[in-house]
């Protein structure tokens, strides 16, 4: 009798194990989870196969202190750290191996930085109470550059700020940080040499905040600890208007390229970086032998240069890094080294687009690294000002973009072409719904304290009629707003998400639900939603994802948008917010207020007990704004906060 309680006791433990088995992300490209687990022990020790490991050991002693072990480095240690060869494998440098037996915790790689990698892994494979699954990892990353940029020059971010946001990234195994210093709004680089340039004089925005040299370097510092390397932007020769106020010179003017030498000289040799970024885009290059002279002067110190495509004239040995789709048959045709960030840009992105966007695309349109094509980068581009760094944040949805974005990079995979929303296929769908469901445990579990703006989407399925002509009316009804009973109603198609994305702005070459749709169009959606009690709950309601980079104007009073869009839940219309900026023109200098979802309290909307209707009408006459950069978004989301 006892020994078939052991065995049910011990069969239960096992089924519980599996249920409970650790949310990864990014998730390993091989892991085999066996029955049982590991209990970690109040003390341990960690052995190492020689001294240098001591660094990494350390950075795990940290992170098992949150779950009351004690680690001390010795000889005959439970966790044991080997450097091994792995030069069979696709970025071998990063790869790494885990084995969790019952005796202990293996982890194998071929340099440090492998190691790093196998104890962010390790650290999301430890449960609450202290047990890890039973389990054989096998891993390396698909792409070795995994980047992520800030904009500081538009928007300054606070020393405090920023270490945030690079201790996520190591957490999620991104190791490129890319520093975008220098604007037309102000240059953040302190320099001995030319001290003006941060004079608060020079500034249009955040006056007088800049970065010295000591935080550069302790920034630098933070990165070289985490395994992340360092990449300072100056951009050049456009977007420094604050160069030209604080020198009296353009850049692309002989006294202009003297002067950015001499800043060059005193960059390189005060710092040590592999890469330097030098921007170069978004500017008629009038001098021809500006790019070429700085590229030149830099790689002659064995720095590799790294500029923006579509961009000026710099020479085939500099790295591009792709913005557009109009970059791509140009770095193709020239054999160019490439790093990805086509539709990267978070401040482009609605809350509920990005994920799915991210986790559709397809890095440099291969599913793994070649010799030219590296990998990609994030980039967080607040272009309208923001009334403090923090906004960048909670304006942005940047870390859900974040854990989506190193899955993807570190997974590989994905598939040509940009799309935004959530692939209803079957196996595509249930590909997503699985790592939708990792981010969440993972976000839940450890990142509690961060700027989350992201609910699951998978299971939000919306029946969809139209379009129908609406004839340039956008308050034109037709036969879903008539009806009463919406459960009547036949649907010309069905689509998964909490927003939907009819057409996107940059269409066809991001492709929303739909592309090349007519103008003068109404679509419908509709869907049900149970509630056990009924009453009030929170609701995100947008028609509009205000890009945080344009002048879109405001609003106006008593509409959701421009567009005569509207939304019911069982037949009673749900009124727009009162926006702070009602009807105002936009403009770069005004910060976002409550334009989108995200920035605002969610909505407060009454449910009835049992199945409630939610109906949403989205119109649209002419795609064009005014903006020639930014036609209309035509879109919605709408999402009960359980």
């Amino acid at each position: 009798m006892k020994k078939y309680l052991a065995t049910v006791i011990l069969l239960t433990l096992s089924l519980s194990l599996v249920a409970q088995r650790p949310a990864l992300v990014p998730l390993p490209q091989k892991i085999e989870w066996q029955e049982g687990a590991f209990k970690l022990p109040e003390n341990i020790h960690i052995e190492l196969s020689n001294d240098s490991i001591l660094p990494v050991a350390e950075h795990l002693k940290d992170k098992l202190a949150r779950y009351g072990t004690s680690a001390q480095i010795g000889s005959e240690g439970i966790i044991q750290f080997e450097i091994v060869p792995m030069v069979d494998l696709l970025n071998h440098q990063e790869a790494y191996n885990i084995a969790v037996t019952q005796r202990g915790v293996r982890v194998q790689a071929a340099t440090l930085h492998g190691l790093f990698n196998a104890v962010q892994t390790l650290d999301q494979l430890i449960l609450e109470d202290s047990m890890i699954p039973l389990c054989e990892i096998s891993d390396a990353p698909a792409f070795s550059w995994r980047g992520y940029m800030v904009d500081v020059g538009r928007n300054y971010q606070s020393m405090e700020l920023l270490r945030e946001q690079i201790e996520v990234m190591a957490a999620l195994k991104l190791n490129l940080f890319h520093f975008h210093l220098t604007e037309d709004v102000a240059w953040r680089l302190r320099l001995n040499s030319f001290p003006d340039l941060t004079a608060p004089e020079h500034m249009t925005r955040d006056h007088g905040l800049y970065y010295t040299e000591d935080q550069i370097k302790e920034l630098q510092s933070l990165c070289e600890e985490l395994y992340i390397t360092f990449m300072l932007e100056i951009d050049m020769p456009g977007h420094s208007a604050a160069f030209t106020r604080a020198t009296g010179y353009d850049m692309q003017s002989p006294e202009g390229l003297e002067i950015v030498l001499k800043i060059l000289d005193e960059v390189t040799t005060r710092y040590n970086f592999q890469y330097l970024h030098i921007g170069a885009d978004e500017v008629k290059i009038t001098n021809k032998d500006f790019l070429p002279t700085v590229a030149q002067f830099l790689e002659e110190r064995g720095i590799t240069v790294v500029g923006w495509q579509p961009g000026g004239n710099l020479p085939t040995t500099a790295w591009r890094q792709l913005w557009s789709e109009a970059a791509t048959e140009v770095a193709e045709a020239q054999g160019l080294v490439q790093i990805d960030s086509r539709n990267l840009y978070v401040n482009h992105m609605d809350a509920l687009e990005c994920v799915p966007s991210i986790f559709n695309h397809q890095v440099c349109d291969v599913p793994s690294e070649t010799p030219t094509k590296k990998g990609a980068t994030l980039c967080l581009w607040n272009d309208r000002r923001l009334r403090r760094g923090e906004d960048n944040l909670r304006h942005n949805p940047l870390y859900p973009a974040m854990f989506v974005f190193a899955e993807r990079l570190w997974q590989g995979g994905g598939k040509p072409g940009s799309y935004v929303g959530v692939d209803s296929r079957p196996d595509r769908l249930s590909d997503f719904r699985e790592f939708e469901d990792r981010m969440m445990q993972l976000r839940e579990r450890s990142f509690g304290e961060l700027d989350f703006p992201y609910v699951p989407q998978a299971d939000i399925e919306w029946s969809v009629l139209g379009p129908y002509d609406n004839q340039g009316d956008l308050a034109r009804q037709f036969h879903p707003e008539k009806v009463v009973d919406l459960t009547s109603l036949r649907p010309d198609t069905t689509l998964v998400g909490g927003t939907i994305v009819w057409q996107h702005f940059w269409n066809p070459i991001v492709k929303g639900h739909y592309t090349d749709l007519p103008e003068n169009s109404t679509f419908y959606a509709y869907r049900r939603v149970w509630s056990d009690e009924g009453g009030e709950v929170d609701m995100w309601i947008g028609f509009n994802d205000f890009s945080r980079s344009y002048m879109t104007d405001s609003p106006k009073l008593g509409t959701w948008n421009n567009l005569g869009s509207k939304i019911w839940i069982n037949g009673e219309e749900i009124a727009p917010p009162r926006w702070r900026r009602a009807g105002e023109r936009g403009d770069m200098e005004y910060p976002y207020e409550d334009e989108n979802y995200i920035m605002r309290s969610p909505q407060r909307v009454r449910l009835r007990k049992g199945w409630n209707d939610l109906l949403v009408k989205c119109p649209i006459s002419t795609f064009a704004t005014g903006i020639w950069y930014a036609p209309n978004k035509w879109m919605f989301t709408a999402v009960i906060l359980e």
